[in-house]
């Protein structure tokens, strides 16, 4: 192989892992480190509380409807209490700061997770941020590229497919639904990315050309002494 072929099949792996790994890896770090306003409906779903209608919080008797004229503010009725810091206040859908990643705990619970929701979102977030910073680097690129294609593909399952339901809208429709359309062409092409590493390798500049290629060439060394 001649050197001019080396540099540009090195490049395209090279390309591929930085798009790739900086992408999960700021994905990553937002999931884990920092916060978003979750309303306390989306707080209760994520614990798993039944949420009781805002209209109900005055007086749960059947007999007063949320027309009736009766005021509020003269209810003898204690608010209750909301879970974490509060940034704003509206009638009985406070907004909280929680970690980002419970935002994907909540569409877990939404999906039917379980008790299983917010663990699993912790450690998407997890793999996430480890596996982008491995990728950038080139270390173990195939084990990090199966882990990231695998995370990819539950992604794109759960939003495109399940909340957002692109896949039962008249395809020349999809551009219609700006938002969704661009997350699902963005993990698609992701998704492509990993399992192009998969097969490919870090290429000539990671750490595991550098690592294996040491380790092959003192085999070598060994053999030819022998």
């Amino acid at each position: 192989m001649t050197s001019a072929n080396r540099t540009g099949f090195g490049l395209l792996p090279l390309l591929a892992r930085l798009v790739l790994g900086a992408a999960c890896f700021f994905a990553g770090w937002h999931l884990c480190f920092q916060k978003v306003e979750m309303t306390s409906h989306e707080v209760r779903l994520l614990e798993g509380v039944a949420v009781v209608p805002v209209a109900y919080f005055a007086d749960e008797s059947p007999e007063n409807e949320p027309g009736d004229a009766q005021d509020a503010d003269s209810a003898d009725v204690t608010p209750p209490t909301p879970i974490g810091p509060l940034k704003h206040a509206a009638s009985g859908n406070a907004l909280v700061e929680r970690a980002a990643a419970e935002r994907v705990a909540v569409q877990l619970r939404q999906a039917e997770w379980g008790d299983w929701s917010e663990p699993a979102a912790w450690a998407f977030a997890v793999l996430l941020l480890l596996g982008g910073g491995m990728i950038v680097l080139g270390l173990l690129t195939r084990f990090w590229a199966g882990t990231l294609a695998i995370l990819l593909g539950v992604a794109f399952w759960l939003g495109p497919i399940e909340q957002a339901g692109m896949f039962d809208m008249d395809p020349f429709h999809w551009v219609l639904a700006r938002e969704a359309f661009e997350h699902m062409l963005l993990l698609a092409a992701l998704w492509v990315l990993a399992i192009g590493l998969l097969a490919s390798g870090g290429g000539f500049w990671s750490l595991d050309s550098l690592l294996w290629r040491g380790r092959a060439s003192s085999l070598a060394e060994h053999s030819e002494g022998d």
